[in-house]
């Protein structure tokens, strides 16, 4: 069986004979992030201004500072050059993407730097925390 990282199964199927993996079923990367964030939809009363700096080692375009604005429940991502609040490689920013693991467990773990914790609170708002799960292995 293959289940989501939270299922509560493994917990109430115990036997000696049952063996439990923990594997990735899937991949995701962001290769846009300008794109990536404008297709976020988050709550309309989430608002406010984030600058976020991203390394992309393999694709120039998708690294740099980007000013992310969210209004009215929308998102939008420009290239600046301001001071980022937030700093991430694109590993961190495609996990945290996707909402697993936790943007918390991801700085937690060293994966990401902040200078700005007001910030880093709209950013955690931007990519709340879900569980991922594709019923296919492929």
């Amino acid at each position: 069986m293959n289940g989501p990282a939270d299922a509560p199964l493994p917990l109430y199927v115990m036997h000696n004979d049952l063996e439990t993996e923990a594997g990735p079923l899937f991949m995701g990367r962001v290769v846009d992030c300008a794109a990536a964030f404008a297709a976020l939809r988050p709550q309309t009363e989430i608002s406010g201004r984030l600058v976020l700096a991203v390394t992309d080692e393999h694709a120039d375009w998708n690294q740099g500072k980007f000013a992310v604005n969210v209004e009215y429940g929308q998102v939008t991502a420009t290239a600046v050059q301001d001071e980022p609040g937030v700093a991430v490689d694109i590993q961190t920013l495609s996990q945290a993407y996707w909402g697993q693991p936790s943007l918390d467990q991801l700085r937690a773990g060293g994966r990401l730097s902040v200078t700005d914790e007001d910030q880093y609170r709209l950013l955690a708002r931007l990519l709340p925390s879900t569980t991922c799960y594709l019923l296919d292995s492929f």
